[in-house]
């Protein structure tokens, strides 16, 4: 049998996000929900009036109902209840944020140097986060239960790149982004 095509595909991402997260986010309306509540705490009316200023009219049952998978999911959280008008107004914020990007051809190109520069300088991070903290690593991932997607369990490899997400997301939050 002749082969008419074969390619090599490298891994250039890896995603740490549990099915019902990525379910969770099928919709864009949850994504762009969520990323409202990454900015500020937000009522179910503050963020109909926030889709409306986008041209998106959404009554507050189909937010609430969006809402809910997001809470689910454990992408979202309460984080203040207040007494208003005889009854109670609760406020939401996210705990992750959707950069729902893609690069083109020639941007991923152009950044080349650049991701070899930090690919070497995550390793070496990578290295001493798991030199450092090997048993708290192996101790979590020990606890983790087989995923129904994966073939092989990759429990300590998920384990150590949460840890880099989590110190990533908190070093960004910190981060002046319009001075870049």
């Amino acid at each position: 049998m002749a082969r008419l095509f074969e390619k090599p595909v490298s891994l250039d991402t890896i995603l740490t996000l549990p099915a019902e997260r990525a379910m969770a986010l099928e919709d864009p309306l949850r994504a762009l929900l969520l990323n409202l509540l990454a900015e500020e705490s937000l009522s179910v009316e503050e963020m109909v009036v926030r889709l409306r200023r986008r041209n998106i009219r959404k009554a507050p049952t189909t937010v609430r109902h969006h809402l809910e998978i997001l809470k689910r999911a454990g992408l979202v959280e309460l984080t203040r209840a207040e007494e208003a008008r005889g009854g109670v107004l609760k406020y939401y914020a996210a705990n992750s944020r959707v950069l729902g990007y893609d690069l083109t051809p020639e941007a991923e190109g152009e950044l080349q140097e650049a991701i070899g520069d930090a690919e070497g300088r995550i390793e070496k991070v990578l290295r001493e986060v798991l030199r450092a903290h090997r048993r708290e690593i192996k101790r979590v991932a020990d606890g983790l239960k087989d995923c129904p997607y994966c073939p092989t369990p990759h429990f300590v490899e998920y384990t150590a790149l949460k840890v880099l997400e989590r110190a990533t997301a908190r070093a960004a939050q910190r981060m002046d982004w319009k001075k870049v």
